[in-house]
This record gives C-alpha cells, sequence and structure tokens, in this order.
C-alpha cells in the first residue's frame, strides 16, 4: 500500500466533482491534518446544528455520507433522518455519530506501535481534554446535550489555524 502525505487541496483534479470522504480515507490513504480535522469538524457541526435548530436528527453521519468538495464539505442520504422527539430521535445520536467520524479522521494518521489492539484512547495521541471530549460525544462519559456546547468545547480541545487547511 502506497501512503500518502498529499493535502486536500492535492486532490483538486477530482475537484469537478464532489468527492466520497471514503475515497480519500481509503483509496487515497489521506492523512487529515489537524487543521483539516478542525475544517472538517466545524464544518460538520455546524451543518448538525442547522438540522436541529430545523427539527431533523440525521441518524447517519458516517465516513460514505460526507462529501467534500473543495474547502466545502456536504452531508448527504438522509434515509435515516427523522424528526426529533425528544424520546427515540434525540439530538444525542448525531453527537455520537459525529464522536465516531472525528475518530476516523484521527486514526488517519495513526501507526501501530504496538502487536495488540487497545483503546482508542490509548492508540490514539491525543491530549486528556480531547480524549473528555470524544468520550462525552460517544457517551462513555457525562454525554453532551446540545451543539453549541460542543462547538465552543471542539474549539477549545482541537485548536489550530482555521486558515490553513485545504
Amino acid at each position: 500500500m502506497r501512503q500518502t502525505n498529499r493535502g486536500l487541496s492535492d486532490y483538486r483534479p477530482d475537484w469537478r466533482r464532489k468527492v466520497w470522504g471514503l475515497q480519500l480515507l481509503f483509496k487515497y490513504q489521506h492523512k487529515f491534518t489537524n487543521p483539516e480535522v478542525l475544517n472538517v469538524g466545524n464544518q460538520l457541526i455546524g451543518i448538525i446544528k442547522y438540522l436541529h435548530a430545523k427539527g431533523i436528527v440525521h441518524r447517519d453521519i458516517r465516513i460514505p455520507n460526507v462529501l467534500i468538495s473543495r474547502d466545502t464539505i456536504s452531508l448527504v442520504d438522509f434515509g435515516l433522518a427523522r424528526w426529533m422527539d425528544n424520546k427515540r430521535y434525540t439530538r444525542d445520536i448525531d453527537f455520537s455519530y459525529l464522536g465516531d467520524f472525528l475518530l476516523y479522521l484521527l486514526y488517519s494518521t495513526y501507526q501501530k506501535v504496538k502487536p495488540h489492539s487497545r483503546p482508542w484512547y490509548e492508540e490514539l495521541q491525543l491530549t486528556s481534554e480531547q480524549k473528555l471530549f470524544l468520550k462525552k460525544l460517544l457517551k462513555i462519559e457525562a454525554a453532551y446535550s446540545d451543539v453549541d456546547q460542543i462547538a465552543r468545547d471542539f474549539q477549545k480541545v482541537f485548536p489550530g489555524d482555521k486558515k490553513e487547511g485545504w
């Protein structure tokens, strides 16, 4: 397997059409930099915020459902989306999916050093604040209930130059 360190802008020939996040991770073996994780995360949080304000829970925020075109993220496939009812279809479903999605991006730079698998919070080189943030998204710790708090915490624990990236 060929490893690449290309930035997202290096995929510009493909920008005539949208590129699936799945293609970047698996076909091109793209390694997401911290500024790229920040950019993608901010945009996804913005999309989630918009959907929740409209009373919609997506319920399927996964790598194959995220398109990247130039520096813009799109969320597709609303087949599992539902109107929130605060019983079965709640906001926190999307928060868990967001946490899982961010872990995929963070794992794109992971180099296995020990032969045995360990939990993500031991394998990935993350700060204690980043680990707590992700654990709250994934409901391993006291879960988030508000997307605005997620947005604020994301900015704090994943700092970076917002202009740098793609």
